[in-house]
């Protein structure tokens, strides 16, 4: 959560918004919104149901035809949200979009120095794009990599990779834009922390155009068409263009939420190319006790194992936010279940977070450091 200590008596602007925007501020005022709809009898903040809040907080109108809202204690982290303005939803001109609930939404960065995702005096990788022609969609598709400071200095080393996937109706933007993907691990590797490593972010949607399956429904879809395209595609160009070592130990395929559960179904089935999978805040229930386009039967991780011929990963990483339930019960669940099959796991619940992206972002910093590592010494 935020830290009070850090919050100045003068409101300052914020990260997120696009240039030469006064609002959203935050200050000791909390976290605040302005709008200018002289003409508009009703104007809302919906809040996205994380730790910002749930519902909507209803504007105030200004004399001058601005709509004034404030969240006094404000969590930290970025958080999606929208306006209403007489029933129509849109977004806030003084903020960026995000790619989120599968279209660009606003989003909105409260700092907080304490938390390991803020950007340091530190040296920074570099985040790069890389295009190429899927067999798999047969479609251009890019990919965002970040190589750790010094890539291009040392022409000689090779690198191990994490494949990091976004969740439901995000893109290969997420984990950089909204997750500090890039910084975490800037961060982590100033600290000695984490092995230097490369980082591939790609879109987790892999059916041909314009397919984009967005529902628990389409979930064999999402799983196999990335399967596909991971397999076919996306390591072997990773592999020709980026210093990598290719050896299923020294490759990671690690998601949040729909990209936690198609990666432990893809790493447990795949495990001669994945040795280390991470399943943050993972869609993966056991069957009858919730959604069922999600569910999986019990026995799933062993059938998984039996079929990779009793080949298991190195280690597994699962994590929640103490806030969502739900996803806290399928960490329980699912760690039951590798400990059951024999497979070395280790779990994290973030406090006082729910399903959202400071979550996923100190899960991710506690994911890193464990990559690479004999499970047993840490070295």
């Amino acid at each position: 959560m935020w830290c009070n200590d850090s919050v100045t008596d003068e409101p300052v602007t914020l990260a997120s918004n696009v240039p030469g925007a006064e609002f959203p501020r935050w200050g000791s005022g909390g976290l605040e919104f302005r709008i200018h709809a002289p003409a508009a009898h009703q104007v809302n903040l919906q809040l996205p149901g994380d730790s910002l809040g749930t519902g909507s907080v209803p504007f105030s109108p200004q004399a001058d035809g601005f709509w004034h809202a404030a969240i006094a204690d404000p969590a930290a982290g970025f958080h999606y949200y929208q306006i209403e303005i007489d029933g129509l939803t849109t977004n806030d001109p003084g903020s960026r979009t995000y790619s989120g609930y599968g279209r660009s939404v606003s989003g909105v960065e409260v700092p907080d120095p304490l938390e390991p995702f803020e950007l340091r005096d530190v040296p920074h990788g570099e985040l790069r794009s890389l295009w190429f022609h899927s067999t798999v969609t047969r479609s251009w598709r890019e990919l965002w990599v970040w190589t750790p400071p010094g890539y291009d200095d040392s022409p000689d080393l090779r690198y191990p990779v994490l494949y990091l996937q976004h969740g439901s109706g995000e893109d290969e933007t997420s984990w950089s834009r909204q997750g500090r993907a890039g910084i975490i691990m800037d961060n982590l590797l100033a600290d000695g922390a984490v092995r230097p490593m490369l980082v591939v972010m790609g879109s987790g949607y892999a059916g041909a155009p314009p397919s984009m399956p967005m529902s628990a429904s389409d979930s064999t879809m999402i799983i196999d068409g990335l399967q596909r395209l991971l397999t076919d595609d996306v390591i072997t160009v990773v592999d020709q263009h980026y210093r990598t070592i290719a050896d299923r130990r020294q490759r990671a395929l690690a998601g949040l939420s729909m990209g936690g559960r198609q990666a432990l179904i893809i790493g447990l089935r795949r495990p001669d190319l994945f040795g280390w999978l991470g399943g943050l805040s993972p869609a993966i229930w056991l069957s009858g006790t919730t959604d069922a386009g999600w569910s999986v039967d019990p026995g799933w991780v062993d059938d998984a194992v039996s079929a990779a011929g009793g080949v298991r990963p190195q280690q597994v990483f699962l994590s929640a936010g103490t806030r969502e339930e739900r996803f806290v019960t399928a960490v329980e669940q699912l760690s039951g279940s590798l400990a059951a099959a024999g497979i070395d796991y280790n779990s994290y619940v973030s406090p006082g977070t729910a399903h959202e992206w400071t979550s996923w972002r100190r899960s991710l910093t506690e994911m890193a450091p464990r990559l690479f590592r004999d499970p047993r010494t840490g070295s």
